[in-house]
This record gives C-alpha cells, sequence and structure tokens, in this order.
C-alpha cells in the first residue's frame, strides 16, 4: 500500500528548479523540444528512403515528449496539485519507452538489405535440349 500512495500522492512539495532532477527533466524536455530541428535537417540530408520513412514520426513525437515533460516539470515545481503526481511521470516514461520499442521493431521491418542474386552459370547449359528457334 505504501508504493501505491507514493505513487499517487498529489504533489509531495519541496521542489524547487535549483533542485538536481527538475533541472536534469528540463535539460531533457529542453533537448526533445530542440531534436525537431534537427531531425528535419537530417532527413532533408539523408538519400536512405527506409530511414526518411523511420524518422516520418519523430519529429512530432520529440515535439510532444518535450511539451509533455515541460509541463509536468512545471507543475512540479509551481506544486500544482494533481497534475503533478509520480503517476504521471511513470506513463510518460512508459509511453516514451513503448514508442521506443515500436520504432526499434518498425525499424527492424524497414531496414532490409536486397542482396542480389547471381545467376549461376550451368555447365550442362548447352548440351541441353533447347526449343528451336524460328528465323
Amino acid at each position: 500500500m505504501g508504493f501505491v500512495s507514493y505513487l499517487f500522492w498529489p504533489n509531495p512539495g519541496g521542489v524547487s528548479y535549483g533542485d538536481l532532477h527538475p533541472l536534469t527533466a528540463l535539460v531533457v524536455c529542453g533537448l526533445l523540444l530542440l531534436s525537431p530541428l534537427v531531425l528535419r535537417v537530417l532527413r532533408a540530408r539523408s538519400r536512405s528512403g527506409s530511414f526518411r520513412r523511420l524518422t516520418q514520426s519523430w519529429s512530432r513525437a520529440a515535439l510532444w515528449f518535450g511539451v509533455v515533460g515541460l509541463l509536468l516539470v512545471v507543475a512540479r515545481a509551481e506544486e500544482i496539485q494533481y497534475l503533478a503526481m509520480r503517476f504521471w511521470w511513470v506513463v510518460w516514461g512508459g509511453s516514451f519507452g513503448l514508442y521506443g520499442v515500436l520504432q526499434c521493431r518498425r525499424a527492424r521491418l524497414l531496414w532490409y538489405e536486397v542482396i542480389p542474386s547471381a545467376a549461376s552459370q550451368d555447365l550442362r547449359e548447352k548440351y541441353l535440349p533447347h526449343r528451336k528457334r524460328s528465323h
């Protein structure tokens, strides 16, 4: 029961922007907010169709994860009660992890390499019967 109350306690309080955890979360969310710009440049310079298809949703997802994370950090530091629960951080982290797993599975499906098969030359070919050619 202690873990459930720890997870769903509205806002423990005592957190400021200068502490290590909110500062780290602000840096991570800031990087997530800047990553769509980097991803746009990478997609534009890429010649690989598989990479472009795979990264199609990354910029939008990074933007949303950054905005929601920033909202959670501000709610925690400003002591907004039910928005600052640890449960929402677990939901945020779980959805981020699930998105990463789904993208890894999608990458395995999209990044394949067609191995060219060379026609093997059969030495018996010239001795086997052929169809008569019409002139």
